[in-house]
């Protein structure tokens, strides 16, 4: 993101002038192995979260960031949303086409990064 400001002053006027522009964010594409062993594939930008409602009335969420310095590999946090305030209670590290790999939260969930689309 670029934020600016230039401000300039002439005797009894000034100009402000400020540029933000929202950084682009590239969509990750999940699947998120539930307790059940259902598979649901999700498609989410980068750093939001993807929302999941188990049978039971669990609500949890998904947040991917992919690595600053690795885009090969995403980082995926897991949220109680059940909770309030809304907890962490685990996160997992994956490879981006690589193989699923289980959190340790209690429910597990297995976690496989599919993709991450560029932004646009």
């Amino acid at each position: 993101m670029v934020r600016g400001s230039v401000k300039r002053k002439r005797r009894d006027w000034s100009i402000a002038v400020t540029s933000a522009a929202a950084a682009a964010r590239r969509t990750v594409v999940l699947q998120i192995e539930l307790p059940n062993g259902a598979r649901p594939q999700v498609k989410v930008l980068e750093g939001e979260p993807a929302s999941i409602e188990l049978n039971d009335g669990q609500k949890f969420a998904f947040v991917p960031t992919p690595r600053a310095n690795r885009d090969a590999v995403v980082i995926v946090t897991i949220f109680d949303l059940k909770a309030t305030p809304h907890r962490q209670i685990g996160d997992v590290e994956a490879t981006v086409g690589g193989s699923t790999v289980r959190s340790e939260t209690t429910p597990a969930f297995g976690i496989r990064v599919i993709e991450v689309q560029p932004a646009k």
